[in-house]
């Protein structure tokens, strides 16, 4: 279910989405032009809760949901909390038809012991298992503190 309060034909304010186990709040968002089942959110904060498990909080500038798939892809200064893990990077997709979270960019994760430098995170959200990345170009490995 879609929850908004409508501004105009194409602009949302306050948009509010509940999908599954997803819940995104904006304060802006709008319908895109090009695909009316996708909406373009900013200044984002949502809530993952998946069963058995604490829920995951995200914060982005700017997310794309899509309102068929519930696909919601997170950019610009993203930061997902969950329990005592954090993770900043630049990108983070969720896509629940795969029960994948994505992470890319500029990735530093940290908990209480240790702190990884790498470029991408695949977490399976019914496993949990998770996987870290470096480009196969880069001559860095994952660095590990």
């Amino acid at each position: 279910a879609i929850t908004y309060m409508r501004t105009d034909s194409l602009n949302l304010s306050e948009v509010a989405i509940t999908a599954a186990q997803e819940e995104i709040i904006s304060k802006y968002g709008k319908i895109s032009n090009e695909n009316q089942d996708i909406i373009l959110m900013t200044e984002v904060k949502a809530k993952i809760t998946m069963v058995g498990s604490n829920p995951i909080f995200i914060s982005a500038g700017f997310a794309k949901y899509n309102a068929q798939n519930y696909e919601t892809n997170f950019s610009d200064n993203v930061v997902l909390n969950y329990t005592d893990h954090k993770i900043n990077s630049d990108n983070l997709e969720l896509l629940f038809e795969k029960n994948l979270a994505t992470i890319y960019s500029n990735i530093v994760y940290t908990n209480p012991e240790t702190i990884i430098l790498a470029d991408k995170l695949e977490f399976d959200m019914l496993s949990k298992n998770s996987k870290i990345f470096m480009n196969e170009n880069d001559a860095k490995p994952a660095r590990l503190s």
